[in-house]
């Protein structure tokens, strides 16, 4: 049987939150991957919406769905469409965020990040706990299919995302069958290794 504890952090199926409760479940599941750096550049009040990046060439296509972050909020599942003449030249399709706060004001600085996909599914109700370790900011959005999501929650290295139950804390993911983590970073200094730990009562 897995056991979550929650200290001066939170370590579930061996993924530590840094931050007493403790929880039990039969079912631990790690996942780790490696997410795709962001970029940086301020973003403009054009029709479409757009963020030219500081760097060249930024890996982005027009197929991805990318997250947005600013210093005041962030957007999820935005969708690109073409690319201006120079390829740093990001356009934002329907000049808005398709899931979170909405896009901010002129020329407020940004980072554009590729969302990855993480396949893991389980039922919501039987989380007992969840751990995030990431050494940068991040978006997780957990989804029921692929374009729908049932909630999406902020990992920042002040306030690393936990939940263990018994704490008061909103089970994310509550009635929700999970079959997809989305998650993207804020660092723009490379690629980033992320992982998160569940623990799941499967009695």
């Amino acid at each position: 049987m897995g056991v979550a504890n929650l200290g001066l952090g939170i370590t579930v199926a061996t993924v530590t939150a840094n931050l007493g409760a403790s929880a039990s479940g039969e079912g631990e599941v790690k996942q780790e991957t490696t997410l795709e750096m962001g970029y940086a550049g301020p973003i403009s009040t054009d029709t479409e919406r757009v963020i030219t990046t500081t760097t060249l060439n930024p890996d982005i296509e027009v197929a991805d769905k990318v997250a947005i972050f600013w210093a005041a909020g962030m957007a999820r599942d935005v969708v690109l469409s073409v690319t201006g003449a120079n390829l740093n030249v990001i356009k934002l399709t329907g000049g808005g965020s398709a899931e979170g706060d909405a896009l901010p004001a002129d020329v407020t600085a940004c980072i554009i990040s590729v969302e990855t996909d993480i396949t893991c599914a389980w039922a919501g109700d039987n989380t007992q706990a969840i751990a995030v370790n990431s050494g940068a900011r991040a978006s997780v959005s957990f989804r029921k299919a692929a374009d729908a999501i049932c909630s999406t929650v902020e990992h920042t290295i002040a306030a690393p995302y936990y939940y263990i139950t018994g704490l008061g804390i909103t089970n994310p993911v509550a009635s929700d069958a999970v079959l997809v983590i989305s998650v993207a970073t804020a660092d723009i200094a490379g690629d980033r290794l992320f992982a998160i730990g569940l623990l799941i009562d499967t009695a």
